[in-house]
């Protein structure tokens, strides 16, 4: 992640050119989502025997959107998500291995002055893990209390005999959706997945072990970390970020200093 650096020394032309549009897309995917789920609330409304012309039109909406929402969700995972990370990845290894797989260079984007391979790749992720979890947790905030102020609503609904059962079947087809429970679930994995990797990264730097013991420990967390980012598919929220920004790269400092990492 990002020290509080000034513009003119810090640069990502990875994040402009491939994440700002994977961040559009899934933005897109979010108001199709509740456009979806809105109209599916109200063909509930309309009487397809009394009101014929009203429900073949929101049920034709409802058809279009859930459509459009399902083509752009496939999309973005298997293009726009792919066609980001790739250059991420290629740009992480080229500074850890100070090679040139890339000419799209970030600048200020990693931040230990290790030489040799292995611990800088090792401090990389460690800085990583710890933005990656602190900013989860902090978007998380929301996200549970929007999913279980819904579920919450969802099962007094379910409780009360004078509820539809149309509405609660709606209800329970929105609440169950990606955008809801299942994003939920995906951010709390992804936080602890990255506090375990992170804590991990914590003892190997402890133990003061030298680079070829530390090797198998080091490579192991990089493919953990890069699984569990594939596996959430969980967009960091550039506000938080900016947010705490400061404050974590005073932490990261402080644990440098600790652990020796140049």
């Amino acid at each position: 992640m990002v020290n509080p650096l000034s513009n003119s020394q810090r640069s990502d032309p990875i994040r402009e050119r491939f994440f700002e549009p994977l961040r559009k897309a899934d933005s897109i995917s979010n108001w199709l989502f509740i456009i979806a789920a809105l109209l599916s609330f109200m063909a509930l409304r309309f009487d397809a025997k009394t009101e014929p012309t009203g429900n073949e039109l929101i049920q034709t909406a409802f058809i279009i959107s859930a459509v459009t929402l399902f083509v752009l969700g496939q999309v973005t995972k298997l293009y726009f998500w792919p066609r980001a990370e790739g250059p991420r990845r290629k740009d992480f290894l080229s500074y850890c291995l100070g090679a040139n797989l890339t000419h799209l260079r970030t600048n200020g984007y990693y931040n230990n002055k290790e030489t040799d391979p292995v611990r800088r790749t090792g401090a990389a992720v460690l800085e990583n893990t710890l933005f990656t979890k602190a900013i989860v947790l902090t978007m998380l905030k929301w996200v549970r209390f929007w999913t279980f102020t819904y579920i919450l609503a969802w099962l007094t609904a379910l409780t009360m005999r004078s509820t539809d059962l149309g509405w609660i079947a709606v209800a329970a087809q929105v609440l169950f959706s990606e955008q809801l429970v299942s994003r939920w679930l995906r951010m709390e994995w992804l936080r602890l997945k990255t506090e375990e990797i992170h804590n991990n990264l914590l003892a190997v730097f402890g133990s003061n072990a030298t680079p070829t013991v530390m090797q198998p420990y080091i490579w192991g967390a990089v493919a953990d970390y890069e699984t569990a980012k594939a596996n959430a598919g969980i967009l960091m929220s550039e506000k938080v970020f900016a947010k705490h920004n400061a404050s974590l790269s005073a932490e990261w400092d402080q644990i440098r200093r600790t652990n020796n990492i140049l």
